[in-house]
């Protein structure tokens, strides 16, 4: 405001001058002297007073652009502050991130770079050099990828390339991202480009390549190692099971503390062995579950009476509340969860009871097993579900630490959950989550009836020992063996007897498998013949092998009421008579 009043006055009093000079050239200023004093006087006074004024707003007009250009002077420093302290937290930023920027000037011929890309080049901290850009620093094995990231950049590509520096016995591996600004008629201005020191980023990745491959191999590693435990560990537990079972009969004066001593062997023997297949079968991924509508009360009930017996030894109280649940979830794997509860409960409580009951908390069905045992310590509780994890130290109670980390993992594997609940020196309670029923099918237990004498088996195992027990099993229940080495060896020992079942080891001598022994048998006695084949091996080539074959499948260790009952389904289901003299006939002879 006081710049514009300067400005009027000032025009202003040019006018007056002007004014006054065109007044004397016409002889004007003459008729002043005539003018009284007082008016002339007034005159001056309005003169000097206009002076002043045009003198004061001058002045002032001066001070306020000053102020003004002082002002903008200590904006133009703050800003010029913040800019600094900016570019020095991007510079830390970038140093931290290990990113550099590099500015090629194709007119000058001169690399401008920062104090990062120096220190990943190793070049001195200018901020500027006149040095066309080399290949000196590259790795020679990455020399020509850089050479052709270039050209394509002189064709307007952007690029984006990982390579090796070299700086002396050092090896930086760098990533660059940039590309090159023309003008308009084509001619290249500047290269502009980001440097990214990975170095770290890339032994760090080569470390975990490295890991993974070695907890591969220790997977692998440990994957044969259960492999070849239970086929070598199956063949000796399976003969011994069946030994006991054909001691067990036999009229012979046998001391039945040392068949039962047998038996407790075999039995802690199979368990372990169980375990481990298992685990190998969790470990390989080679568990599928099979989803169905089941009664929970028949299934309870199985695994309730396969624990009678133990808990009956024991002097315990094992029972069952009843329940109308159905539910929709694999049953041979959620059996086994529950086995493997009531199993623990039975083995680690001394006296009092174990309960199985469904109950409904939280707004969820639960299966829950009740013991008045041992109970857990506090310290316990967190890796009670853990692989190998011993509740209790003391050897007496058996356990080999793998029956509640199967447990775990199965409930995982099916979608469920588990919650443990114990309170030391007085029991315990275990619980696996019960799914919903998903559209119920209705299932009647198959009413067990005694196996048809007089059926002839044919037997092939390479093993003499688990052949010669299993023989001896079959045939104290009444069933004819014919035994053999290979499908060769059989169809020999066989001449023109029919076999009613044939009954094969998968892994045969000479590479030959129990696939092979069932082709060569369909071949000659018709394809409804039925075969079993046993195996101790869980590799999931092998399964699939068989499966697609649909032969059944018993896993090593064998138990011999299994085998029985394979071949009393089979052989009812194709009309095989009994022992009275009606001779053996099927339909495909």
């Amino acid at each position: 405001m006081g710049s514009a009043v300067a400005l009027f006055l000032t025009c202003l009093t040019v006018a007056a001058t002007i004014g006054l000079a065109l007044a004397e050239k016409h002889g004007l200023l003459t008729l002043l002297s005539e003018t009284p004093t007082s008016l002339r006087a007034g005159m001056q006074v309005f003169v000097y007073l206009l002076a002043g004024v045009l003198i004061f707003f001058a002045m002032r007009a001066r001070t306020n652009r000053g102020s003004h250009l002082r002002q903008v002077h200590h904006d133009l420093a703050q800003r010029t502050l913040q800019l600094e302290a900016s570019q020095a937290e991007l510079s830390a930023a970038l140093a931290m991130a290990k990113i550099g920027s590099l500015v090629y000037d194709f007119s000058s011929d001169t690399v401008h770079f920062c104090a990062e890309t120096a220190r990943i080049f190793g070049l001195q901290p200018d901020s500027a050099q006149n040095r066309t850009p080399d290949l000196t620093y590259v790795h020679r094995d990455d020399q020509t990828r850089v050479l052709q990231a270039r050209e394509a950049a002189m064709q307007g590509q952007s690029f984006d390339i990982e390579y090796r520096v070299l700086l002396g016995d050092d090896v930086r591996h760098v990533r660059s991202k940039g590309a090159v600004t023309f003008t308009a008629d084509g001619a290249p201005v500047k290269a502009l480009a980001t440097v990214q020191d990975i170095t770290e980023r890339k032994r760090t990745s080569a470390a975990l390549r490295a890991a993974n491959a070695h907890a591969d191999q220790a997977h692998r590693a440990k994957t044969n190692f259960y492999t070849a435990v239970t086929h070598d560990l199956g063949q000796p537990v399976s003969a011994i099971a069946l030994m006991v079972d054909v001691i067990a009969k036999s009229e012979s004066q046998v001391p039945q503390k040392l068949v039962q001593n047998l038996r407790v062997c075999v039995s802690q023997m199979s368990v372990l062995l169980t375990g481990l297949i298992e685990s190998n079968k969790l470990d390989a991924g080679e568990t599928v579950p099979v989803v169905s509508d089941w009664s929970v009360q028949e299934m309870l009930t199985a695994v309730v009476s396969v624990h009678a017996a133990a808990a009956q030894e024991k002097g315990l109280q094992l029972y069952l509340r009843d329940t109308d649940a159905w539910t929709c979830t694999d049953r041979k794997l959620f059996q086994r969860i529950v086995g493997n509860l009531v199993s623990n409960a039975v083995r680690y409580t001394r006296e009092g009871t174990v309960m199985v009951t469904c109950r409904k908390r939280a707004g969820k069905r639960w299966i829950e097993v009740w013991d008045t045992g041992i109970g857990i310590p506090d310290n316990k509780l967190d890796g009670v579900f853990d692989e190998y994890s011993q509740i209790n130290p003391d050897r007496a109670f058996g356990g080999f630490g793998l029956g509640l980390s199967i447990v775990a993992r199965v409930s995982q594997l099916l979608g469920l959950q588990v919650r443990c609940r114990s309170n030391f020196g007085r029991g315990s309670m275990f619980a696996v989550e019960l799914p919903d029923e998903c559209g119920r099918v209705s299932v009647s237990p198959r009413e067990r009836r005694s196996i048809a004498r007089g059926i002839r088996v044919g037997l092939v195992e390479d093993n003499l020992m688990l052949r010669e027990s299993l023989a001896a099993a079959l045939q104290s229940n009444g069933l004819t063996v014919v035994g053999a080495t290979s499908a060769a060896d059989l169809l020999a020992s066989l001449a023109d007897q029919w076999p009613d079942v044939v009954i094969s080891d998968f892994h045969l001598l000479n590479g030959e498998t129990g696939i092979d022994v069932v082709d060569a048998t369909r071949a000659a006695f018709g394809n409804q013949l039925p075969c079993l084949i046993m195996t101790g091996d869980s590799s999931v080539e092998y399964l699939q092998a068989i499966a697609s074959r649909q032969i059944p499948v018993l896993q090593k260790p064998l138990k011999l009421v299994d085998i029985l009952a394979f071949i009393d389904e089979a052989t009812r289901r194709r009309g095989v008579a009994g022992p009275e003299g009606v001779p053996v006939a099927v339909s495909d002879r």
